[in-house]
């Protein structure tokens, strides 16, 4: 392999590893917003019940 070809195949692995830190901040931030909303939810069963009632 020559030393462009290594050099080429380093930047490509850089490239890529920005892509999925990217893709991870992504997914942790979609995660959040579900963890959230499913705490509202679990907070509005309770309410949901007395109305019910």
């Amino acid at each position: 392999m020559s030393e462009e070809q290594a050099r080429d195949l380093k930047e490509q692995i850089l490239d890529m590893e920005d892509k999925l830190d990217e893709f991870v901040e992504q997914m942790q931030a979609r995660i959040t917003i579900l963890k959230n909303s499913l705490r509202k939810m679990e907070q509005e069963k309770p309410k949901a019940k007395d109305y019910e009632r």
